[in-house]
């Protein structure tokens, strides 16, 4: 299985379920594997139609 290098975690799943949901799939997995970096990163965010980090983020909100 590929991963992505700066990623903080990675989750591998078995396909379990799927469901059709309108013109949607819903997809159930079991977790078959999770690993997490070894390597401190910070996560990216996605808040408010913008990513950026946590303290950039708290920073935006309160300034609002």
């Amino acid at each position: 299985m590929p991963y992505l290098s700066h990623a903080l975690a990675w989750i591998a799943c078995d396909m379990a379920a799927v469901h059709e949901a309108g013109d949607h799939v819903i997809v159930v997995g079991s977790l078959a594997e999770l690993s997490l970096n070894p390597r401190p990163l910070k996560p990216l965010v996605f808040y408010r139609s913008r990513y950026g980090g946590v303290s950039d983020l708290a920073r935006r909100h309160h300034a609002s």
